[in-house]
């Protein structure tokens, strides 16, 4: 058997694809491996180009197909395309001159009554400084490592939640809304 490998962006892995005899990817099994996607593309090493591989008149890959290449997918969302260019790079400095950005606009806005009414003693500045110092090192490290892993518990907690509802039982018991009860008086009168 013949295999093609494709990196697969959500998984953050290469996905081995079997390649029929005929160099054919048939493009049921390949929507169905990846939803959502609409073609591959690779990078040629000799010419430093990035090509897209065609499909045939079925939507079929059909392709010479080289074993030492990993295909990147192309999805019809550009965010969910794996970056081959140094945009994601630029994304991430942008994101940190933010980070930079605020923390230096926090101290200096912490430090503007300082500034105006020179301190008596020069041992309360710096430990002002120095208390804010560490306030921006915790809120760094906050921002940029204890948030994301909350948020990843919590989203991989609430998907083992959904994962766990039977969906057979789910369709043949429906849940159906409480009964309206009408107050007694109103029963009677009726």
């Amino acid at each position: 058997m013949n295999y093609v490998g494709i990196y697969d962006n959500s998984k953050k892995a290469v996905v081995r694809l079997v390649i029929s005899p005929d160099n054919v990817v048939p493009s049921n099994y390949f929507i169905a491996t990846f939803p959502g996607a609409t073609g591959l593309i690779y990078k040629a090493s000799d010419s430093n180009t990035f090509i897209s591989i065609p499909k045939d008149a079925n939507g079929n890959f059909r392709w010479e197909w080289n074993p030492n290449i990993v295909y990147d997918l192309i999805y019809a969302d550009p965010s969910r395309n794996r970056s081959l260019s140094s945009s994601s790079s630029k994304s991430k400095y942008s994101n940190w001159f933010a980070v930079i950005g605020s923390i230096i606009f926090m101290w200096i806005g912490s430090m503007v009554s300082s500034l105006c009414h020179p301190p008596a003693e020069i041992s309360p500045f710096i430990i002002r400084i120095i208390l804010l110092i560490i306030l921006q090192l915790i809120y760094i490290v906050s921002v940029i490592f204890v948030t994301p892993a909350l948020i990843k518990c919590l989203f991989n907690k609430v998907t083992a939640c959904i994962q766990t509802i039977d969906l057979q039982t789910l369709a043949y018991h429906a849940p159906s809304p409480v009964p309206f009860i009408l107050d007694n008086h109103i029963n009677e009168a009726l």
